[in-house]
């Protein structure tokens, strides 16, 4: 409000009182000598002051001042598009609204999940199942699965992945499965990631309705869609290249560099091992997020405690910060090297895909192992990083490794 119409409406105000009290008076006076009295004392204020006279003028002024101000000022301007101020400020309030409802989505729980053969049935008519966020996809069949009808690509603990083609790309659909969290920590980690671009990550997507099953036509259930990576697995691209040390150097230093990214972003993965480490046309990708960490999610405990054979063997589901990985990037990191300078330390791999040159018995005994003494001859970096291990294995503090200092070991 404008101070001239506060004081008009304070003037009136004041005039309007004045006008009141004298017509009770007035009006009472002549049943209570007391007020006849006080009438004649206001009537005789008012002759000799000319109060409300005075009182009555200045609220006219200001009300005319008012009144022809405002119809000779401009317009408000409107532009191209026919909005003016007003309604642009409260179109950019909107507009951030639906920003902000778009960049910070709301949780919703799910009771029950469909089951493998409900998300199986729904993938044989993508038309039916696939929400507006994945119109048009196309079906990719496993060439390596023979069974007719067969839609699923790969299944694990919690969810199952269909392939699916758009556009000449490639994405893996995961569906959720069972009662579990899994897909919390996957909205908390999509949120985390927002704005963020982690080259060792696989892009992703957490679609919120994104496929629904027959039984129930009227619920979209959410769905992670990422990108396909087609690489070797870390056991893999080994094999191939046990010969070739000066690539299996470039490929540990490499993986240390993800490692820190991670940390600098305040992430770890959780269960770095030779099937979540993919080496896609020369570079390092992490696949697989389900014991993913991010802050948002720093009041839950760890869903697994990652394969044993490049983990603590006291890891507990507490262990869940962005140094949980600390361990398990020093194991790889240190068997890399050592078969960077001697190739026929992989016999100690024993031609086991779910091993590097460590095992769960070596990290439990670390004195009767044989990989420890066979490093321990080595001397040098390979030496110190092995050393490292066993200084962790024998301390309590699991936040007390060093990468950094792993990484410019002499």
């Amino acid at each position: 409000m404008k101070t001239q119409i506060r004081i008009a409406a304070l003037i009136g105000s004041i005039v309007s009182l004045f006008t009141a009290v004298y017509v009770f008076i007035a009006y009472v006076s002549p049943w209570v000598p007391f007020l006849f009295y006080m009438k004649e004392y206001l009537i005789w204020i008012n002759a000799h002051t000319h109060m409300v006279f005075y009182l009555l003028i200045a609220a006219g002024v200001i009300f005319a001042y008012i009144y022809f101000s405002d119809t000779s000022a401009p317009s408000p301007k409107v532009d191209h598009s026919g909005s003016t101020p007003v309604e642009e400020i409260q179109q950019k309030s909107n507009a951030d609204h639906e920003y902000q409802n778009v960049e910070k989505p709301s949780f919703r729980e799910i009771k029950k999940w469909p089951s493998q053969f409900d998300y199986a049935q729904a993938f044989q008519n993508l038309t039916y199942s696939l929400s507006e966020d994945l119109k048009n996809y196309k079906l990719v069949r496993n060439p390596n699965v023979k069974m007719a009808g067969n839609t699923i690509y790969s299944s694990g603990n919690y969810g199952i992945i269909f392939k699916l083609e758009n556009g000449g790309s490639y994405y893996a659909i995961k569906c959720f499965t069972k009662g579990s969290d899994l897909h919390r920590r996957y909205f908390e980690l999509g949120r985390h990631l927002q704005g963020k671009k982690i080259s060792c990550l696989v892009h992703f997507e957490y679609i919120e309705n994104g496929v629904r099953t027959m039984k129930d036509p009227n619920q979209y259930y959410p769905v992670l869609k990422m990108d396909w990576v087609d690489g070797d697995s870390l056991y893999t691209f080994l094999k191939k290249n046990i010969d070739n040390g000066k690539e299996i150097r470039r490929i540990a230093g490499e993986f240390m560099n993800m490692v820190m990214e991670l940390k600098r972003n305040n992430m770890a993965h959780g269960d770095l091992s030779n099937d979540n480490i993919l080496v896609s046309n020369g570079r390092i990708v992490f696949v697989d997020y389900d014991g993913m960490y991010v802050p948002a999610l720093k009041n839950m405990p760890s869903n697994e405690n990652g394969h044993e054979n490049f983990q603590r063997p006291d890891r507990k589901p507490a262990d869940f910060s962005e140094d949980m990985d600390d361990f398990s990037a020093l194991v790889i990191y240190t068997s890399l090297y050592v078969l960077s300078l001697r190739p026929e330390a992989w016999k100690f791999n024993g031609d086991d895909p779910d091993a590097l040159l460590f095992r769960k018995a070596d990290f439990l005994n670390p004195d009767k192992s044989e990989i420890f003494a066979y490093i321990k001859t080595m001397g040098g970096k390979s030496w110190k990083l092995a050393s490292m291990i066993i200084k962790a294995l024998n301390e309590r503090d699991r936040t007390n490794i060093d990468l950094r200092k792993a990484i410019s070991a002499k």
